[in-house]
């Protein structure tokens, strides 16, 4: 008796749904419309925002992720920190072959990439052979704490023109052995030359500093103008920026 009451109960209710349906059919109609628009417009948002390069995707997030587990067989150095980040974003070919070429340099056959690897010296490179300003470069700091400031400088240039450039700062914590995101000291850093019409940096393979150099075209003179920058390095950070030179190149 109770499962037939529950039963016509249900009917009812089915029925009532139906009578419902019909009277507002119209006006669903016109909502999955609206609906069907503003996704339409949301998805040419996205697309808009979608990144335009390999190096772009690593701008998108680089900065909200620390890295762990940075030390290998209880060494720390320029190797673990390069292939720490390279392994993270290897969706970047320079740092895929970074990788490549770490896990075992002695099979290294990329004729296409050039690796420059100076432990010593706590640097290394890989430079694209054939594309212009297809490039990592990292290097790091000792800093007074005990911790290290570790750089990535991510070079992407296309045929049309259009460059694709990232400087990544992390420090790194020996006691947890993270690699935490700085941020700031990057955008410190690129805010220096990023409204001449194009820059580069070089990270130091010799000495402490950072060269910034800033491009600006001269349309009615048919040159370029190159304003170099230096980053002085004080031991924990690089709170002196000054202009070196400013040269026109025809």
């Amino acid at each position: 008796m109770k499962t037939k009451t529950k039963t016509m109960i249900w009917l009812a209710a089915l029925s009532l749904m139906l009578t419902a349906c019909g009277e507002k059919k119209a006006k669903d109609v016109l909502v999955a419309e609206d609906k069907t628009e503003a996704v339409s417009e949301s998805q040419t948002e996205d697309e808009d925002d979608m990144p335009e390069s390999e190096v772009d995707v690593v701008s998108c997030v680089w900065d909200m992720i620390p890295l762990t587990g940075v030390a290998k067989d209880g060494k720390v150095g320029i190797e673990q920190f390069a292939n720490k980040f390279c392994y993270e974003y290897s969706n970047y070919k320079p740092n895929e072959v970074l990788c490549d070429y770490l896990r075992d340099p002695a099979k290294y056959d990329n004729e296409d990439f050039d690796i420059n690897c100076q432990p010593k010296k706590g640097y290394i490179s890989c430079r694209g052979m054939f594309q212009c300003g297809y490039d990592t470069e990292c290097c790091y700091w000792k800093r007074k704490n005990g911790h290290s400031l570790v750089a990535f400088w991510l070079s992407e240039g296309h045929e049309s023109g259009a460059e694709y450039q990232l400087l990544a700062f992390y420090d790194y914590d020996p006691d947890t052995d993270t690699m935490t995101p700085e941020p700031a000291l990057s955008k410190k850093l690129t805010d220096v030359v990023d409204n001449y019409d194009s820059y580069s940096i070089t990270l130091p393979e010799e000495g402490k500093d950072i060269e910034l150099i800033g491009y600006t075209d001269d349309e009615e003179e048919e040159d370029c103008i190159v304003t170099c920058f230096q980053a002085h390095w004080n031991g924990n950070d690089f709170i002196k920026i000054e202009e070196v030179t400013t040269t026109p190149i025809p």
